[in-house]
């Protein structure tokens, strides 16, 4: 399973989604994160998402500026360096700020990731396989042997 992340800047409410398909997800204004935020208010190594299949935790790294979790309506100021779960069983989606900077997490569905389906995979494998066992209609010529010298 994989992790969609819509940044929204509600300043000038410019939006970017970023699929992230392993853990942990880096988060903060290095280049070297996997989420980079290009804001003065966020720390180089802002904060960081561990994710499995069932549960994504939230840790801020100690951020000078903080994190808010929005949940249920609510704004939870987080501790840093204490894991928070944000996404689990009947929390699809979760909310996190940053100053004017939104990050909405969310499940992403396997097609969204560009991970084929069990039937698309099935359907490759048959092709492949046919393509193999079928000789080529157009097969490439042999090299033309070098003239000899006399």
């Amino acid at each position: 399973m994989a992790l969609a992340i819509e940044v929204v800047r509600t300043d000038n409410n410019e939006r970017e989604t970023i699929s992230c398909a392993s853990s942990p997800v880096r988060i903060g204004r290095s280049p070297l994160n996997n989420v980079v935020l290009a804001a003065p208010w966020v720390s180089l190594h802002h904060g960081l998402i561990h994710f499995d299949e069932q549960h994504a935790n939230y840790s801020d790294l100690g951020s000078t500026n903080g994190t808010t979790v929005m949940v249920k309506d609510q704004e939870m100021k987080l501790h840093p360096m204490v894991p928070m779960q944000i996404l689990g069983a009947g929390q699809p989606t979760a909310e996190l700020r940053i100053g004017v900077i939104t990050l909405r997490v969310r499940w992403e569905t396997p097609s969204a990731t560009g991970v084929p389906s069990a039937p698309a995979l099935a359907a490759l494998r048959t092709a492949l396989r046919d393509a193999v066992q079928e000789p080529s209609a157009n097969p490439v010529p042999a090299a033309a042997a070098p003239p000899q010298s006399p």
